[in-house]
């Protein structure tokens, strides 16, 4: 590693917004983005679920992603899924 070269890069200050938790309205318009039609993932569940999920899975989505926002861990159920 070049100091010199290391110390050329500028210093970009992180966005603000991104220490916010999600918002319900952001998990709202990434929902709305997912692609249909695509394979379902490793956990079996394909877009079309969460498209067509309504507003009570998308409030318990919301409610899912600040509690993994706030505890900064994801449960060991979400993560022997992709196993």
């Amino acid at each position: 590693m070049d100091d010199e070269a290391l110390n050329s890069i500028p210093v970009i200050p992180p966005l603000e917004e991104l220490a916010l938790p999600p918002t319900l309205p952001e998990v709202k318009k990434a929902i709305k983005a997912l692609k249909c039609g695509k394979a379902p993932g490793s956990d079996g569940l394909s877009p079309e679920i969460f498209k067509h999920g309504g507003n009570g899975l998308l409030r318990r989505l919301h409610k899912l992603f600040l509690k993994i926002w706030t505890h900064e861990t994801v449960s060991q159920n979400f993560k022997d899924v992709s196993k």
